[in-house]
């Protein structure tokens, strides 16, 4: 991360984050849901916010109030995780 004429680091993200604090859920491939919080998003991903992310897997569909997105994870932190926003399968 590059740091900017006054020493703030510059975002290298494609889109602005935003705020969110919604609460959805993520739905296994087994059909399992487990509750969580999107902390923030932008037009290409999220960070999500959980008791623990022991044995959350690689890939699954994230559900909120408006939409199904199949979801990868670019990062995982001990309670929460950021995903990129693969596709869009449904909207509510």
């Amino acid at each position: 991360m590059g740091f900017g004429r006054i020493g703030k680091p510059h975002e290298r993200r494609r889109s602005p984050r935003r705020a969110d604090n919604a609460t959805a859920e993520i739905v296994l491939a087994n059909g399992r849901r487990m509750p969580c919080r999107i902390v923030d998003r932008s037009e290409t991903g999220a960070k999500l916010a959980f008791g623990s992310v022991l044995g959350i897997p690689d890939a699954f569909h994230l559900v909120d109030r408006t939409s199904r997105t199949l979801v990868e994870v670019v990062r995982r932190e001990p309670r929460a995780i950021a995903v990129h926003f693969v596709e869009v399968t449904s909207s509510t």
